[in-house]
């Protein structure tokens, strides 16, 4: 099980349950063993009181150590357990079990009785490990304490049910546990499951799928998260809708004067002789290419992310339209001092494509290499096939990417550290293609050793 909410539900609710199955085991086995001992103890102490008050009459008119033989021998027959009558010196003067032993002062529960007290001892007699219980019983007559009745039962009994007592509660105890981790386990789904999807849209919302909604599963708090959450993506969606309304209006109205203004420009500096004018109307026009390219830039993503524009699928030799491309850089290539190779695997491969959007892609993903690598640097432009897709590879040595600018490098308008021009909408843009191609486009980088965009469409 994965770390996460679920896990420590589980776990949190297998623990609370095993302390509370222990604790009331640990509870329920000390008083059932109480119980037990409590009993034999309290019959052992009857057997002994009762003793004690049958014969005291008797041992009035008698000796104990005469007649402690015929005591036993008349009482066996209603006592429970093994019965030892012993003197005040410490003698043992009679037992039931026929026991040679004489002297019983070493024993402390004897020990206690002789002083006129009632003991009660538990441990083993002798040289068999058998646990017993004795109870030592004051003997008097005379108002005079004249010896000992000691009363003793084994427990060996007991300890055989106790012990089948802790097999049950064990059993029951894992029982209960097993049952308890598979309900925790269904009831943490119920919290996790809502959460785990709530995530999901949310991921879905941050990649710019605004049209993504939770589901509301129960109406509580999780409930209310959901609802919210659609709410958020419904005001964003709209907001995200104005914004690209608005970049295409802009757009389309910086379009019309920008083309003015290049257009006469150029008029002019073929009309003008004076060198500082043209000098001013080369930058004037150089400028007006510029937020030119920023204007289509804008009108491709609005277009691309509101889903208008139309794409003309053809079968390709995309083998074919690479080495156009590459033709159409490899002046550049020149200029720059950059070392500038072209290989590709499989010339009779087709692909289905818009031919016009993937030859934009693949200048786009060109031009950055070439704007971030320095001069006697090297750019690699290769394909392959692998599998079901066809990859095309541009393997830079330029200045590397950032790790942390990597996940966000194609978001539009992003441009990192970069103080390179444009608009920060190209790679969004190629992003934007090749999601319509049903391909992808990935980054590679390392700063210091170049960058590697890995372009993959299907077969």
């Amino acid at each position: 099980m994965k770390k996460g909410i679920k896990r420590r539900l589980v776990l949190s609710y297998f623990f609370m349950i095993l302390l509370t199955v222990i604790l009331f085991e640990v509870i329920l086995l000390f008083s059932i063993r109480y119980y037990y001992y409590n009993t034999i103890e309290e019959n052992l102490t009857n057997h002994a009181a009762i003793f004690s008050s049958f014969y005291k009459e008797y041992l009035e008119d008698n000796s104990l150590e005469e007649h402690a033989e015929f005591i036993i021998d008349e009482y066996t027959t209603y006592a429970p357990a093994q019965i030892q009558i012993i003197s005040m010196d410490g003698r043992l003067l009679a037992d039931t079990m026929g026991n040679s032993q004489t002297q019983m002062k070493p024993f402390i529960d004897v020990q206690t009785a002789l002083e006129g007290k009632i003991t009660q001892f538990t441990g083993t007699l002798g040289d068999t490990n058998e646990e017993v219980m004795a109870v030592a019983y004051p003997l008097i007559a005379n108002n005079e304490q004249v010896g000992v009745v000691r009363f003793i039962s084994s427990i060996e009994p007991v300890k055989e049910v106790f012990q089948t007592v802790i097999l049950y509660l064990v059993i029951i105890g894992v029982f209960v546990l097993l049952v308890i981790t598979l309900l925790s386990y269904f009831l943490a789904n119920t919290v996790t499951k809502p959460v785990k999807k709530i995530t999901e849209v949310a991921h879905e919302m941050a990649s710019g799928n605004m049209s993504a909604r939770a589901e509301k599963v129960y109406d509580d708090e999780l409930g209310k998260l959901a609802e919210t959450m659609n709410y958020m993506a419904s005001e964003l969606e709209q907001l995200e809708q104005v914004k690209r309304e608005f970049i295409a209006s802009v757009s389309h109205e910086l379009r019309t004067p920008l083309t003015s203004i290049k257009g006469w420009g150029i008029t002019l500096h073929s009309m003008s002789e004076d060198e500082h004018m043209k000098e001013g109307l080369e930058i004037m026009i150089n400028e007006s290419e510029r937020l030119n390219g920023l204007v289509n830039d804008l009108l491709d993503f609005s277009s691309l992310s509101s889903g208008k524009v139309e794409f003309n699928f053809e079968e390709v030799h995309i083998q074919d339209l690479m080495n156009q491309v590459y033709q159409q850089m490899l002046p550049r290539s020149k200029r720059q001092f950059i070392s500038f190779s072209f290989h590709a695997e499989n010339h009779e491969i087709l692909l289905k494509v818009d031919k016009n959007r993937i030859k934009q892609v693949l200048i786009n993903v060109l031009d950055n290499a070439f704007k971030f690598t320095q001069q006697q640097g090297e750019i690699k432009f290769h394909s392959y096939q692998s599998g079901r897709n066809y990859v095309i590879e541009v393997e830079d040595s330029g200045q590397g990417i950032e790790a942390k600018d990597l996940t966000k490098i194609t978001n539009k308008f992003y441009k990192g550290k970069s103080k390179a021009g444009g608009s920060g909408l190209g790679l969004a843009i190629c992003q934007e293609i090749v999601s319509q191609h049903n391909g992808s486009l990935t980054i590679t980088s390392e700063i210091g050793r170049g960058t590697t965009v890995k372009i993959q469409l299907p077969l």
